[in-house]
């Protein structure tokens, strides 16, 4: 029973995505890429950037969505201009905003 058990968990673990650390994202400054020290992850606590927030307590996660196999993605620039009624943000992001 365990050996079977043991091979189903590794065949899910065969077919899950592989950590993603690497993100490109629109900042305050323009498009960068952003490097986590750990995985986006809920309860590893990794915090990269040094402000006492967890990189997972600075993400809202209610705007990114998961493909199938764990890939994260994050939302367009199209989507963050319909999140809300940001106004002071919109201009910034109309320049990087595509047809």
């Amino acid at each position: 029973m365990i050996a079977a058990l043991n091979r189903q968990y590794n065949l899910v673990i065969s077919l899950v995505a592989p950590p993603q650390i690497e993100f490109s994202a629109i900042v305050p400054t323009g498009w960068k890429k952003v490097v986590l020290d750990d995985v986006l992850y809920y309860s590893n606590f990794a915090e990269t950037d040094g402000d006492s927030l967890t990189d997972w307590q600075e993400v809202d996660t209610e705007k990114i969505d998961w493909e199938a196999d764990g890939t994260i993605l994050l939302p367009t620039i199209s989507d963050c201009l319909e999140f809300g009624d940001k106004t002071y943000a919109e201009d910034g992001l109309e320049r990087f905003k595509s047809g």
